[in-house]
């Protein structure tokens, strides 16, 4: 079985805990190992659930970034799920307000065109107000953004957003931290 599934597993249960998942990471402990160590604790539907989620993903374009891949760094979440292309270089986050002034507007935009022009990447949320503005400025300029959401990756909020989170995702890249597309629970609780 891939090692994909496993790693669902792990993010999303709770016969572990956060601190003993890091140490096995740390370790460089493959997933299905570590599973096999825990089975019997497990709901026994958690590796189904893992599986339909990778299904769901790959109907979505989903992709993730695991422990076993050489872009994963030490912090991130176990299961980094985005679409579009991570940017890995230098990388600058905007965020602010969702309800900002007429200078709030003005120095987000001469931020941005700045760092685009010393080719930093834009991370921000995909909120109304700032994180809007660093986005539609950074793509203005050819620039590339990212955008981590806090939402599910097939769904879009606002609403509103949704060419802007479709723009992104042709020369960048969105991210999700959490979940992966709507299919989403706990397993083991």
């Amino acid at each position: 079985m891939d090692q994909q599934a496993y790693w669902i597993w792990l993010s999303k249960t709770k016969t572990i805990e956060e601190h003993q998942k890091r140490m096995y990471i740390t370790q460089k402990e493959q997933p299905s190992i570590i599973y096999k160590h825990y089975a019997e604790k497990s709901d026994p539907i958690a590796l189904d659930y893992a599986k339909s989620v990778i299904q769901t993903n790959a109907i979505h374009g989903i992709k993730m970034i695991t422990p076993d891949d050489e872009r994963y760094s030490a912090g991130m979440s176990i299961v980094l799920y985005y679409i579009g292309k991570p940017f890995l270089g230098n990388t600058a986050a905007v965020v602010g307000t969702r309800k900002c002034t007429a200078n709030g507007y003005y120095y987000t935009m001469e931020i941005v065109r700045k760092l685009i022009d010393q080719n930093v990447a834009i991370n921000s949320g995909l909120a109304y107000g700032i994180d809007a503005i660093a986005h539609k400025t950074a793509l203005s300029k050819g620039g590339i953004t990212q955008a981590y959401l806090a939402h599910v990756l097939d769904q879009c909020y606002p609403k509103p957003h949704q060419q802007l989170l479709n723009r992104i995702i042709k020369t960048g890249c969105v991210i999700q931290l959490m979940k992966s597309a709507s299919l989403h629970k706990s397993i083991d609780s």
